[in-house]
């Protein structure tokens, strides 16, 4: 199914996620606000567009792939720019279209896309799948609401569940995924690796350890919280 005419809808797996109680691969896309260029380009056309991937296991844990097609989430960069801290080189170039470090001639220029031409192309079947086929908005129309035009709504998404069931018993199915993740894991480590992760593994750890132990903040985010709890006049706990 598509949307149309939406707004960010969050993190791709969640979406994507829905689909493992119902024993079904998800899928999950969105298009979103331009901060890449065609490859060779220097104009903003395409969002970092992110997708997800939600594969039910067995006796393992689900295998999830969230990604955006950008080198780096623009999240990431927006955080380094808040604490006035470099970005590695190879994220993002600046408005001229010059590589750069500087998280805020990034956040004014152009994310790199994932693999060079080929993180171009996955955002752009995103914008195909999300835009176009939705009779929505893409490319360079897509956009997500900000402070300055909240009410903008003109993102589009693309979701799809595969029933397993159609293709094999679904035990079957989890029997022969549980077996695919022991085959990744039983391969031998490279210098300074000390364990194999699957796609979605350390999120489900990180989850698991901070319904425990809380979620550590950034203090510049804790200090953005605190402004707006003050304008919307909100008590605020720690």
């Amino acid at each position: 199914m598509t949307i149309r005419n939406s707004n960010h809808f969050g993190f791709a797996a969640y979406w994507s996620m829905l689909a493992l109680p119902h024993d079904m691969i998800g899928y999950a896309t969105t298009n979103a606000n331009p901060t890449m260029a065609p490859w060779g380009g220097t104009v903003l056309k395409l969002g970092n567009n992110p997708l997800s991937y939600a594969i039910p296991a067995g006796r393992q844990l689900p295998i999830v792939t969230d990604m955006a097609t950008s080198v780096a989430a623009f999240g990431k960069i927006s955080l380094a720019a808040l604490a006035d801290k470099p970005i590695p080189r190879g994220w993002a170039m600046d408005k001229h279209g010059e590589p750069t470090t500087d998280a805020r001639e990034a956040m004014a220029g152009l994310l790199m896309p994932l693999g060079g031409h080929k993180g171009y192309g996955l955002s752009l079947i995103g914008e195909v799948l999300c835009g176009v086929l939705s009779g929505g908005n893409f490319a360079a129309r897509a956009s997500r609401p900000s402070p300055d035009s909240p009410a903008e709504t003109s993102g589009c998404h693309f979701f799809m569940a595969i029933d397993v069931k159609h293709f094999m018993p679904i035990d079957e199915f989890k029997s022969r995924v549980d077996r695919l993740v022991l085959k990744m894991k039983d391969a031998p480590l490279a210098p300074g690796c000390d364990r194999i992760y699957l796609p979605g593994e350390i999120e489900f750890e990180t989850q698991k350890n901070r319904s425990k132990e809380g979620i550590l903040y950034p203090k510049e985010i804790i200090k953005q919280i605190e402004i707006l709890a003050e304008r919307l006049k909100m008590p605020l706990e720690f």
